[in-house]
């Protein structure tokens, strides 16, 4: 079993929760619009009612706009289904790369702000 670097958790409720997805719908607008970071509405899916945690809750909850990815529903399910993977650098790939979307990727990025 894979261990992961101890750190704090970061859960945001309610108000505060809601705040941060607008703040990610915010940055990944594309004509006054949420967009999915990935397919830029070529599905022709309705974006996912929340952000994306790129690095998955199971793993950890890092409730921060940085971990966050505005997805439509068929691109989340392809995440999910390990078809498609991102990092927290919104790279994306079909391949499943060294450290996937599920895994905390290096130690440095764990409760840092990243270039957001």
């Amino acid at each position: 079993m894979k261990s992961y670097p101890k750190t704090k958790q970061i859960k945001l409720k309610g108000k505060a929760l809601t705040d941060l997805k607008l703040k990610v719908w915010e940055r990944d607008l594309i004509d006054g619009y949420p967009v999915c970071q990935h397919c830029f509405g070529a599905n022709n899916s309705p974006i996912d009612s929340f952000p994306h945690h790129i690095i998955f809750k199971s793993k950890i909850r890092l409730d921060v706009i940085w971990n966050l990815i505005t997805l439509c529903r068929e691109c989340h399910r392809l995440v999910h289904a390990r078809l498609l993977f991102v990092n927290l650098e919104f790279e994306f790939t079909f391949e499943n790369p060294k450290y996937s979307s599920g895994d905390i990727i290096k130690n440095e990025y764990v409760g840092q702000h990243h270039h957001f």
